[in-house]
């Protein structure tokens, strides 16, 4: 159910910003996944693995990895109200 178009993926790329590992592992973990690459005017080319969550890990090489989030997303999300690490679920 999750299949993010080019367009949605590369909306969610200029919006998304750095966030700690811990909240991608921890706070909005997904299994579902899609992966790619990305080119960046002035950084070159990336490989990135995106989330249903909403988020990302952009690697450059071994060394060089960011995580980014951005939670205004459009795609379906299949594990949608099932993040956050309190007894509220985040919708």
């Amino acid at each position: 159910k999750f299949r993010p178009t080019v367009k949605q993926v590369r909306n969610y790329f200029l919006k998304a910003y750095p966030v700690p590992k811990r909240f991608s592992l921890h706070e909005r973990y997904s299994g579902c996944y899609a992966t790619g690459t990305i080119e960046f005017d002035n950084f070159g080319k990336a490989g990135w693995s995106l989330s249903s969550g909403g988020t990302a890990t952009i690697e450059w090489n071994e060394t060089e990895i960011v995580d980014v989030f951005y939670n205004r997303y459009s795609w379906n999300d299949p594990n949608a109200c099932s993040y956050g690490m309190s007894s509220e679920p985040e919708c």
